[in-house]
């Protein structure tokens, strides 16, 4: 699990919902391959989790993000990436081509700025948030790697979190989306609720470059999610 903050119930079935190209169904590897979800045809009150203990587990595509990020930004990845450009400016200086040098050189400066830029496309702001809206709900959210781990520490509920965005930096199109979806399921691995934001391209990818517009769609893609939490996953009195 990767964060960065500290019966059958009647209904329909759910077999996975909708992926994005490059994205999988958000109980892939958690359920049997085929598996069918009962779907609650009601959602649950949430004045029901006031003293229930939930458990968040993330979804394959949700690990699959952060981690990208993660090697690309905090892994050495991006010490290794500026090692490199220090490399190449020292190599320009000694065959002379010192306007190369300078500009390799204005490329790492540029770079530096742009660390803040990077820090809003960290998938994990979106577990942050999640975190921040269980914990107005439920007595007490622990974290599972996975549903069986989640039951063992006798947790009466589920939230899965799933995140989507387009798979490939540079790939924005004019259909391009980026969904944030907790998924909230009962003992039974019943889904009883459902909370979700979607940010479409043209009204949240907004930047001057490629980073600049992810990061702008995270940005509307977690206060999107965090009115939804809060419309329904209101702070219960205890």
């Amino acid at each position: 699990m990767v964060l960065h903050a500290n019966g059958q119930t009647g209904g329909s079935h759910l077999a996975g919902c909708a992926s994005q190209p490059g994205n999988v169904g958000p109980y892939t590897g958690l359920f049997p391959k085929g598996y069918k979800v009962q779907v609650a045809a009601t959602p649950t009150n949430p004045a029901v989790f006031r003293d229930k203990t939930v458990a968040l587990v993330s979804s394959q595509n949700f690990e699959t993000q952060t981690k990208t990020w993660r090697d690309a930004y905090e892994r050495g990845g991006q010490q290794a990436a500026a090692n490199t450009q220090a490399m190449m400016a020292d190599m320009a200086r000694a065959s002379g081509n010192q306007a190369a040098a300078y500009g390799i050189g204005l490329s790492q400066s540029i770079g530096s700025d742009m660390a803040s830029g990077r820090k809003l496309t960290d998938p994990r702001r979106i577990s942050d948030e999640v975190v921040i809206g269980l914990k107005r709900s439920f007595k007490e959210v622990l974290v599972a790697t996975d549903f069986a781990s989640a039951l063992d520490q006798h947790a009466q509920f589920i939230a899965l979190i799933d995140f989507q965005q387009p798979i490939g930096i540079g790939v924005l199109t004019d259909n391009s989306t980026m969904t944030a979806t907790v998924y909230v399921l009962d003992a039974k691995l019943n889904q009883i609720l459902t909370i979700e934001h979607v940010t479409k391209s043209g009204t949240g990818f907004m930047g001057f470059d490629v980073m600049d517009a992810i990061g702008a769609g995270m940005t509307t893609t977690v206060e999107g999610l965090r009115k939804a939490l809060v419309e329904k996953l209101p702070r219960v009195n205890r």
